[in-house]
């Protein structure tokens, strides 16, 4: 997991860290979130609660939770207030999302794409707009 996070962080580059927020799974409330968090900070020689502290700080301590086990429709509502979380952390950004040479190539090609073969083979989505760019580039990192 440290391997895989270390990954992601080395592939989007610089910059990326005030984009990336922390997801704490199986957690049914905040509360839940911050007593787990604590209980390991009892730990600190523990080479999986140093881990997590290194991450805690690249994502400059924005945690949001979900419980994986619970209902369709609190679920839902969870997914709803870690999007709004997000809009709201980015909207404080001096950009709203997280761009760089990589986002701004995949940019090109999905506009590339959604030009010749949505836009340019007449489907009845290409009147919607480029909504492919707008969905790579407004993820939250």
């Amino acid at each position: 997991m440290v391997e895989t996070a270390e990954l992601f962080f080395k592939f989007f580059g610089k910059g990326v860290d005030a984009y990336a927020f922390l997801i704490v799974t199986y957690m049914e409330t905040e509360e839940e979130m911050r007593k787990y968090i604590h209980g390991g900070e009892t730990n600190p020689d523990d080479e999986g609660e140093k881990a997590f502290k290194v991450l805690r700080k690249r994502c400059q301590d924005k945690m949001l939770f979900i419980d994986n086990n619970a209902s369709k429709n609190d679920k839902e509502q969870m997914v709803l207030n870690i999007l709004t979380a997000i809009d709201t952390a980015n909207g404080k950004s001096s950009r709203p999302y997280f761009q760089n040479r990589l986002t701004r190539e995949i940019d090109k090609r999905a506009t590339d794409f959604y030009q010749t073969h949505v836009r340019g083979l007449g489907s009845k989505r290409s009147t919607e707009g480029n909504h492919i760019s707008c969905v790579l580039l407004t993820f939250a990192f």
